[in-house]
């Protein structure tokens, strides 16, 4: 509910009751339980408007990126090798549009994370992320390589998988100096598609792991290595996994490099391969 109090403010009050059972001395009496939300709800309010300038402000750079890509596409029938860089760039403001589309829908409270599972080929999925992050690795001196299983075929939402594997490999070249390498190698384990993403980069300090997949968190060397960064990425890669009925985990060392370790169960239909 809402009062107007003393000093004409509006204030939002959430109020509850509770039934106290009758004591030897007492009849049934009713409690209620009256909390101020007024700070909670204007702190809603302006993170759905925070969200609303964000996704908007996006847009509109997001959607020349694609208009112009999709122009330049019609006009590279000659170049084949740069008409494969602009479609990766295409893909990638595609799937950034979907993200911002879901960013202003959850701050709307209309949110569902209910996702639409089909049969997924995780090797096409890991081949597609390495090739789009193969230029930033290059530009950075970092050397990307890979040993994929083909045929890795799990149940889940493609899109949500892609942001997985594309967080773990931003996050690896990121901080990886030049120089360094990044790895990524997926196999059968188990009836599972095991991902195993290593870098030699900076590493992250022991007292940190247990902190990395909480929100907004980053590591000291992370804040000292002057890489920008919002400590989300890696919350959102577990929270997606654990919905996928997978897992992961962390093993890193300070100055020598950081291994990520994912598992997500196979689809049924691997079998009949």
């Amino acid at each position: 509910m809402w009062l107007f109090d003393g000093e004409g403010e509006w204030r939002a009050l959430s109020v509850s009751t509770r039934v106290l059972p009758a004591g030897l001395d007492e009849d049934t009496t009713i409690l209620y339980l009256v909390h101020d939300v007024t700070a909670l709800i204007e702190s809603e309010r302006a993170r759905e408007k925070l969200a609303t300038v964000v996704s908007h402000e996006l847009r509109n750079p997001l959607t020349v990126i694609a208009g112009h890509t999709e122009l330049a596409l019609d006009e590279v029938d000659d170049a084949p090798q740069l008409a494969e860089h602009l479609r990766v760039i295409s893909g990638a403001a595609t799937r950034m549009d979907a993200l911002i589309a879901e960013l202003l829908t959850y701050a709307r409270g209309g949110f569902s994370a209910e996702p639409v599972w089909s049969a997924v080929d995780l090797t096409e999925l890991l081949r597609l992320s390495l090739e789009s992050f193969a230029p930033t690795a290059e530009a950075r001196g970092v050397r990307l390589t890979a040993d994929i299983e083909s045929g890795l075929l799990v149940d889940g939402d493609a899109f949500r998988l892609r942001q997985v594997i594309d967080n773990v490999l931003s996050n690896a070249i990121k901080y990886t100096g030049a120089d360094g390498s990044v790895r990524l190698v997926a196999r059968t384990v188990e009836h599972s598609a095991l991902i195993e993403v290593s870098d030699t980069g900076m590493g992250i300090d022991a007292d940190d792991l247990g902190h990395v997949f909480e929100p907004y968190f980053r590591a000291r060397s992370a804040q000292d290595s002057g890489v920008g960064g919002t400590g989300l990425g890696m919350g959102i890669v577990r929270e997606i996994l654990v919905a996928h009925r997978g897992e992961i985990g962390l093993e890193s060392t300070v100055g020598k490099g950081t291994l990520v370790r994912m598992r997500i169960p196979l689809s049924d239909a691997w079998v009949l391969i």
